[in-house]
């Protein structure tokens, strides 16, 4: 259990308090764990953590979208060229490809 400092003292959290403290971290590992070769993106402070070790890595090619909607594109052609791909997507970009999916 991690203790952080709050006005008070220390203000200790939870595991899944601190797991969402690091939710960036863990979907990393995961994207490493099965193989994803692709990540397509729009710029969002949201991800920007998941972005930076994404672009950071060697292994991953990171793809700077200016829609959600290219991106379906971009996991659709990696899957044909036999590679696993992400999409990272800001709350609004899932109705957007529900949308496209139609």
């Amino acid at each position: 259990m991690a203790s952080y400092p709050s006005r008070s003292g220390s203000l200790s959290l939870g595991r899944q308090d601190e797991t969402a403290l690091h939710w960036p971290d863990l979907i990393y590992a995961q994207f490493r764990r099965v193989g994803i070769r692709q990540v397509g993106y729009v710029p969002d402070a949201g991800h920007s953590r998941l972005i930076e070790l994404c672009v950071n890595d060697p292994n991953i090619y990171d793809v700077v979208l200016t829609t959600e909607e290219e991106g379906v594109g971009l996991v659709a052609g990696a899957a044909l060229g036999g590679e696993r791909a992400a999409l990272l997507m800001q709350s609004s970009g899932s109705e957007t490809a529900s949308i496209c999916s139609r």
